[in-house]
């Protein structure tokens, strides 16, 4: 039998500690390598360049690209306006730290939202949140996942007290028209948000079906409610964009190539096992077995108890599109953490209501969550250890500005690299062209090209748009792989004739004219 909830003092004080270690989670492995002002990876450099941008009087769809919705860019322009106090570095620095307050605050709400069902199934999802490096490393720069989760957690705690069991209550018109603000703005920060918003459209019809006063305005509120929020966070955007926003956020979104990462690759990074040990030790097997065994676990928990299934289905729902999907990147995973861990919470909650009784079987699943948790918690934590990434790298950026102290216009295949050596603020402030992703524009050019046809280096119009962009430039930084960019070696030709001398500093490699 469903338990009343539990919200005591006590559950409060527990999960505001699991938040608080959720943060140092989030931290303290940055402080440890890079920092808050190193290099983390590509994606959070161009959402924070973006707002950098935009406090500059620069308008993404207007005046440069970005794949995504603007959702990111109303979320990251206060800690962007920081930038007219401080260093952009230090306003990227605060935002990544910023985002690392949002993942303690989504462990709490992770708890909140669980302990409709009692306090085992709050501390057992919260704990796993705060631990799953799936999104622990995703919530500690500026992606786009955090935010989202956020949202997607306070509408879940709105429809929590109508999800069957003890004390029930109907999903009022108002409740729905909330629930459909929230959804909308997950909308406005990825177009994957349609997924999560007809699981819960769904779940609302035939949650409202037979209560009192029917289905029709809980529905409508919601449907309306969201379309609204999306038509008005996207206004200001359209109107100094035109139709030119709805092509880059829609349809070069729906026209991306596929990314070439595997079903198995993706069960492994959607379950944060590390490739280095699932390698070494001939584990190829564990992803799929690990996979089909959760997702039978929690079919079967949604069969058996009700309650669970808006959260089941959004799981399911989230993990099946991240297996479908065309492009791939090991961040998106975080994106159905907060389905998973409140099914997997109850899952815990329900084989200790089983075990009740038996002491020994109680023990037992105790210390094998227990263990768990405690793998994942390591990984988190120390991720070098089994064959991780390290977090943050360091950057040289004094060398770097000191290798381009005479470029009025430098460019960079990064914009993290922009930001963190103060080039954006100088390419901002004297009008030079500027590429907050360069490399994203190939998803803006070359649309007759389809499939394997589509790849960079078999793209003439992405390529003369990098020849143009660095050809013409005072500087060039570059930071990345080189086949990330996918220049043809004609491109790089181009380059390195306009810029024939190269300075390596440290990672960057720095392409100067020749000297007079």
């Amino acid at each position: 039998m469903t338990e009343r909830p539990a919200m005591d003092r006590a559950l409060l004080w527990q999960l505001a500690g699991l938040a608080v270690l959720a943060f140092l989670f989030r931290l303290v492995p940055i402080l440890l390598t890079g920092g808050l002002q190193g290099m983390i990876d590509y994606d959070d450099g161009v959402y924070m360049g973006t707002a950098l941008a935009l406090v500059r009087d620069r308008i993404v769809y207007r005046d440069f690209y970005m794949l995504h919705p603007p959702g990111i860019v109303y979320v990251l322009t206060p800690f962007a306006a920081l930038s007219w106090f401080f260093s952009d570095a230090t306003a990227f620095g605060a935002a990544r730290l910023g985002f690392m307050v949002l993942g303690a605050v989504n462990t709490f709400l992770v708890g909140l939202v669980a302990s409709r069902f009692g306090r085992t199934a709050a501390l057992a999802a919260a704990a796993l949140y705060a631990v799953w490096l799936v999104v622990a490393k995703v919530e500690r720069s500026t992606w786009l996942v955090a935010p989202q989760n956020t949202l997607l957690l306070l509408a879940l705690f709105l429809l929590a007290p109508s999800l069957p069991g003890p004390g029930s209550v109907p999903v009022t018109w108002r409740r729905a028209a909330l629930v459909g603000i929230l959804i909308g703005c997950c909308g406005t920060i990825q177009i994957w948000g349609i997924v999560t918003a007809g699981v819960i459209f769904a779940w609302l019809f035939f949650r409202t079906f037979r209560q009192p006063g029917g289905w029709l305005r809980p529905i409508l509120a919601y449907s309306i409610a969201g379309a609204a929020t999306i038509a008005v966070l996207f206004l200001p955007f359209f109107l100094a964009a035109g139709d030119k926003m709805i092509r880059i956020v829609i349809f070069d979104q729906i026209g991306r190539a596929e990314g070439g990462v595997g079903i198995l690759a993706r069960m492994r990074q959607m379950e944060g096992l590390p490739v280095s040990v699932v390698t070494r030790l001939h584990l190829d097997i564990v992803p799929p077995v690990l996979f089909v065994v959760v997702m039978a676990t929690v079919l079967v928990l949604a069969w058996r108890r009700p309650e669970t299934r808006l959260w089941v289905a959004l799981f399911v729902a989230q993990s099946l599109f991240l297996l479908k999907t065309p492009s791939f990147f090991g961040h998106y995973a975080a994106w159905m953490v907060p389905a998973a861990v409140l099914s997997i919470g109850m899952v815990v909650k329900t084989l200790l209501d089983w075990a009740d009784g038996r002491q020994r079987l109680a023990t037992g699943i105790k210390v094998v969550y227990g263990a768990g948790l405690a793998g994942y918690l390591l990984m988190t934590i120390a991720p070098t250890i089994v064959g991780f990434p390290v977090p943050s790298h360091n950057f040289e950026a004094a060398a770097i500005v000191a290798a381009i102290k005479d470029a009025r216009c430098p460019t960079s295949d990064s914009p993290t690299v922009l930001i963190l050596t103060g080039t954006m603020r100088r390419l901002l402030e004297d009008g030079c062209p500027l590429l907050v992703s360069p490399s994203g524009v190939s998803y803006d050019t070359d649309n007759n090209l389809k499939g394997k046809e589509r790849s960079r280096p078999k793209q003439p119009e992405y390529q003369a748009a990098m020849q143009a962009y660095f050809g013409s430039s005072d500087a060039a930084m570059f930071i990345r792989d080189p086949k990330n960019m996918g220049f043809t070696q004609a491109t790089w030709q181009v380059i390195q004739a306009h810029l024939p001398v190269r300075i390596d500093v440290d990672r960057v490699r720095v392409y100067l004219p020749a000297s007079p």
